[in-house]
């Protein structure tokens, strides 16, 4: 997803202002500012796709030190024209 994704011919758009921080610091940040943990109401919540991607990436992490940042680096240059 973009940063800024723009739906109905521009009448709405969506900001995620934290699309590229590391979701490890945005937890200590909102535990350390005192916000509660929203649990996901999902019932496949921990059984997902996106938990076992965040395997894999957590796994790619520890085998080389530069993939965090090479993945970081490259969602700064996005061709809108790619995205769906």
């Amino acid at each position: 997803m973009a940063p800024v994704q723009e739906f109905f011919g521009g009448k709405l758009s969506i900001i995620r202002p934290l699309y590229m921080m590391d979701q490890e610091m945005i937890r200590r940040y909102a535990e350390g500012m005192g916000r509660p943990d929203i649990s996901l109401g999902c019932p496949t919540a921990g059984a997902s796709k996106r938990e076992e991607i965040k395997a894999m990436l957590r796994r790619l992490y520890a085998s080389n030190n530069k993939v965090k940042g090479n993945i970081f680096h490259a969602l700064r240059n996005v061709r809108q024209g790619y995205l769906l």
